[in-house]
């Protein structure tokens, strides 16, 4: 894989209203790119091992798998399922 990094480099994850970069580092830090630019929960199911360097335009999440798939062969597939969550909050004093 051409975007796949063959040693550990400094590392970065970036993202904007216009884009999704990573650079040196994992899938994980792909997806919490990903997650952070549409808002949407991402989960991994199939972990690739490996750094990689991976840039991304943002415009909405049906773009962002259609880019991941023709330029890098990845494949990001959209679903719906019911989940836990809990939320932290803070006394207002």
């Amino acid at each position: 894989n051409k975007f796949k990094t063959g040693k550990i480099v400094p590392n970065y994850v970036s993202t904007s209203k216009d884009s999704v970069s990573i650079e040196g580092t994992t899938l994980y830090g792909l997806i919490n790119g990903i997650s952070q630019a549409t808002k949407n929960v991402i989960v991994i199911r199939n972990e690739i091992k490996g750094f990689y360097r991976i840039k991304l335009k943002v415009s909405d999440f049906g773009e962002i798998s259609h880019q991941l798939t023709i330029k890098y062969g990845l494949s990001l597939k959209a679903t719906k399922q019911k989940c836990e969550y809990a939320t932290i909050a803070f006394d207002k004093k």
